[in-house]
C-alpha cells in the first residue's frame, strides 16, 4: 500500500506545484488507482494530526479511554477525506468539469503529507517562534491555491474561491462533529 517511490514522487509535485513548476501534475497518479492510492496519505498523516491536536491542548474526554477517542478521530479523519472527495465529486460534475477530478484530488490529498509534517514541526517550535506558525498556515493555503489552479486548470480568482471553499467546508464538518459530541448523552 505504501509505495516509497510515488510517496517521494508526491512530495516532489507538491513542492514543484507550490513553485508553481508547469511539470509539477506529472508527479502524480492521475487515474483511479492514484486516488486510492493517494489515501495512504491520510495514515500517514495520522499520527501528525494527532500530536498536533495534544500540543494544541486537546485533552482527551474524561468519560473516553484513550484507545476511543484515538479510534474516535480516526473515524472523524477518514469521513472529512471521504466527505471532502465527495462534495470535491459532486460540485466537479455540476461545473462540468469531472474530468479534472483525479488532477485536483490526488495531489491535494498527496500534498497534505508534507503540509501536515510541517504544522506538526511549526507546532513543535511554535513557543519559540509563534509567527513561523503563521508562515507554516501561510504556505498551506498557498499550496492548496496552486493545487487548484493547477489541478482544475482555474483562474487564479477561481482557485482562492475553491480554497476559500475548502477551508470554511472543514470547518464546517469539524464544528458539526463537535456539536454531535457534546449533543449525544454520554
Amino acid at each position: 500500500m505504501f509505495d516509497r517511490l510515488e510517496m517521494r514522487r508526491a512530495v516532489i509535485g507538491t513542492w514543484r506545484l507550490a513553485v508553481q513548476r508547469p511539470d509539477a501534475l506529472s508527479y502524480f497518479t492521475s487515474d483511479t488507482t492514484g486516488f486510492w492510492r493517494s489515501f495512504a496519505a491520510l495514515l500517514i498523516c495520522f499520527p501528525a494530526h494527532m500530536l498536533i491536536m495534544f500540543r494544541q491542548g486537546n485533552p482527551i474526554p474524561a468519560d473516553l479511554s484513550p484507545l476511543s477517542f484515538v479510534i474516535s478521530q480516526f473515524l472523524i479523519f477518514v469521513i472529512l477525506w471521504a466527505a471532502f472527495a465527495l462534495v470535491v465529486e459532486r460540485i466537479l460534475t455540476a461545473m462540468d468539469r469531472r474530468d479534472r477530478f483525479f488532477t485536483y484530488l490526488v495531489p491535494y490529498q498527496w500534498a497534505n503529507l508534507p503540509l501536515t509534517y510541517l504544522m506538526l514541526l511549526m507546532t513543535l517550535v511554535a513557543g519559540a517562534a509563534p509567527a513561523l506558525t503563521m508562515v507554516a498556515m501561510v504556505c498551506a493555503v498557498w499550496t492548496l491555491f496552486a493545487i487548484a489552479r493547477a489541478g482544475l486548470a482555474i483562474s487564479s480568482l477561481a482557485a482562492v474561491a475553491v480554497v476559500i471553499g475548502d477551508i470554511a467546508f472543514g470547518q464546517a464538518l469539524i464544528l458539526g462533529f463537535e456539536w454531535i459530541g457534546t449533543a449525544l448523552p454520554r
